[in-house]
Formats: structure tokens, sequence, C-alpha cells
């Protein structure tokens, strides 16, 4: 009968400690994090209670989940777009010339050069990577009729947005370059 008292009391504390595991793992801060990729600081410090600083990113961030006290999560968003943009761009075909860039490089000078630009507001930048995305995936199926409408308003959008900066601005320049030949490759005037 000892022996039986014994054993439901051990009982009873392995139940007590399984309890105070599943409140304490119900009530810390999670984070989940499916996929990312960065070039920057990444820091996650147990004295902030789970707080996580990603800086200097220019990433795909994506899949993203949190719970706790701090729950705020800035420019992921963008760095999910970004992430975007880049597979789309990844599916085009390489330039068949070796001398001068298909519609894949021409892209990706045009992703980078939005990404990097600091007169852009987060909010721009995300509207004209959306923009550079429908481009990428019109250059999946140029031969699509439809395909020279959408891409001529997506290049007129980039074009006002970069139409209240500076003439001197690096993205401007670049965009006076590329677009044409954007354009000239789906054949929108």
């Amino acid at each position: 009968m000892q022996t039986l008292l014994i054993g439901i009391k051990e009982k009873d504390e392995r139940i007590h400690s399984l309890e105070n595991l599943l409140h304490n793992a119900i009530h810390q801060p999670k984070f989940y994090v499916e996929t990312y990729q960065t070039q920057g600081d990444f820091n996650m410090s147990q004295q902030n209670k789970g707080n996580v600083s990603i800086s200097g990113t220019q990433a795909n961030i994506s899949g993203i989940a949190a719970a706790g006290e701090n729950q705020t999560m800035t420019g992921v968003v963008l760095g999910a777009i970004s992430g975007n943009v880049t597979n789309t761009i990844n599916q085009l075909p390489d330039s068949e010339a070796s001398q001068e860039p298909g519609i894949k490089e021409l892209l990706k000078q045009l992703q980078t050069a939005i990404e990097t630009d600091t007169n852009l507001s987060n909010e721009d930048k995300e509207e004209a990577l959306k923009q550079l995305q429908t481009i990428a995936e019109a250059g999946q199926k140029p031969e699509d009729s439809g395909i020279q409408k959408v891409v001529k308003n997506s290049l007129k959008f980039l074009k006002g947005t970069i139409a209240d900066l500076p003439s001197t601005v690096e993205l401007v320049k670049t965009c006076g370059k590329l677009l044409p030949l954007v354009a000239q490759f789906f054949s929108v005037a």
C-alpha cells in the first residue's frame, strides 16, 4: 500500500511539473520564421523578452509570425515583395546576346536601383517593386497580346514615381536608361 501511495505521489509531482512546463510554454513570447535571407545584423536577446532586431537588411523575409510582448515587425513587407520580385525575375530566360542585356538583366538592374534609392519612401518602393513584378510576370509570356497594355501601365507608373525626383538622382538616371529598353522588349511605344 505504501509503495502504491509513493507511486501516486511521484505521478502527481510529474503531472504538476508538466503543467508548469505547459503554462510556461503558453505564456512565453514566440517567433516562427519559415524562410529568411539577410545581408545585415540579426540580433535576438533573451534579456529583451524576445525582441528581434533586424537591421541593414536587403533580403527576402517571409513566413513570419510573432506573439508575445513586442509584436511589431517593420520592413517585412518590403522584404517579402523584394523576394517575390527576385523570384519572378529569376524565372525569366537569360539574355541570348552576351553583350546586350535581356529583360531579366534589365529588370534586375531596375530592382537594385529601386531598392537602394534613398529618395523613395518605403511605400513608393513597395509600389514600384509591385510594378516591376508585373513586368517580370509579363516577360514570362511576352507573346500574349494583352501584355503590352499591362506593361505600358506599369512603365507609366514607374515614370510617375521618379518624376518628382531630382534629375541627378541615380534612380532617375537608371530608369531613363533602362525603361526605354524594357518598353522596346515588349514593343510598347
